[in-house]
């Protein structure tokens, strides 16, 4: 017997997900994102005998995501151009160096999917910006894959039931 109360229920499972640019057909297939984290911080006051904590104004965690390298396909760097549209420092473009948040920002979105392929749900992340970027690690006494790292800060983000 399943631990919740009905037999025919099916939990959403995390491996059930995809990220794509927001108003795009294009998914990125990655090996795993942290969903939006919601904070708060309590402020104490005290009033005579008496303390109250209200909360300070919510702010957003930031959400990271991890690529498998795949040789032939370089999803890092198709993600990375999706953020900075050319304006990132290589070779072709070593001078690339002052953006605004105007041109390296973009809508990004998280679906999550039902067993049988419906849509979940979703997050929107509205102002998305690649904070930091990890290429990944080498090992020689290891066969595991690498797995490069984008960090993602946003403004803030829309979460939607279907």
């Amino acid at each position: 017997m399943a631990f919740w109360s009905k037999a025919d229920i099916e939990p959403v499972r995390k491996r059930n997900f995809l990220i794509r640019v927001f108003n795009s057909d294009e998914f990125y297939t990655v090996k795993s994102v942290t969903r939006p984290v919601i904070e708060t911080d309590a402020n104490e006051y005290r009033i005579l005998n008496h303390t109250f904590k209200i909360p300070s104004v919510p702010r957003y965690s930031d959400v990271t995501v991890k690529f498998v390298e795949e040789g032939s396909l370089k999803g890092l760097e198709n993600a990375i151009g999706v953020f900075y549209k050319g304006n990132f420092p290589n070779d072709a473009n070593p001078n690339a160096v002052g953006l605004s948040k105007g041109d390296c920002c973009t809508d990004i979105v998280i679906e999550s999917y039902e067993s049988d392929g419906t849509k979940y749900d979703s997050w929107t992340l509205k102002g998305a910006f690649i904070k930091s970027i990890s290429s990944g690690d080498m090992d020689y006494s290891s066969d595991d894959f690498v797995e490069p790292e984008i960090v993602l800060s946003y403004d803030y983000a829309v979460y939607e039931k279907n």
